[in-house]
Parts: structure tokens; sequence; C-alpha cells
């Protein structure tokens, strides 16, 4: 990253720019936000919700998704669309909707 060349070499081909998202439009950290039709789930309340049902500590949850603890751990600052929650949620054995109460 420091050497210009070696940046350019490699940026080479990748073709437009992604289109980002204002901060401002993003919700706010551990609260869901009508995005549309659709809400923004943090998964940590996922998470969260899916240890209580289940009993689960930390690294039991992460087992059951078959990750790796700290790749849960970074994981619970992610949010995601209400849709992809609730396949999570499914996977799970939760409600997406015992989730969105979290965020109320």
């Amino acid at each position: 990253m420091s050497d210009p060349d070696v940046v350019a070499k490699v940026s080479r081909g990748l073709g437009e720019a992604m289109v980002g998202i204002n901060v401002e439009d993003a919700a706010p950290p551990g609260r869901a936000r009508l995005v549309g039709m659709d809400e923004w789930i943090l998964l940590g309340d996922v998470f969260d919700a899916a240890m209580e049902r289940r009993g689960w500590d930390a690294r039991a949850l992460a087992a059951s998704l078959g990750l790796a603890l700290p790749t849960v751990e970074v994981l619970r600052d992610l949010r995601v669309s209400r849709s992809a929650a609730r396949e999570l949620c499914a996977a799970l054995g939760i409600d997406v909707a015992e989730v969105a109460r979290r965020n109320e």
C-alpha cells in the first residue's frame, strides 16, 4: 500500500469503483432501521438471541456456525438485511421477529 507503483500495477483492469453507502444512511449501532421494505439487523443481536434460546456460549455458537470464535466476534458488528437475518435465524432455530424485538 505504500508503493504507488505496486498499487497501480495490481489495480489495473479492476473497472469502475463500487458505489458506497453514506454514513448517514447506515443503521445506528445496535439498531434496526427501515430501508424500503427491508431492515438492517445487527448479527450480534442474532447471535445473542440464538445463544439465549439454546443456552449456548460463544464457543458453542461458533461451532454451530462452523466458524472460529474470533470470526464470530468480528461478525457481531456486521449489519445484514432482514431477509439475510431470516435465513440465518432459521438455520439457528430462532425467529427473526425475536431478534427484531431486541431492537425496539
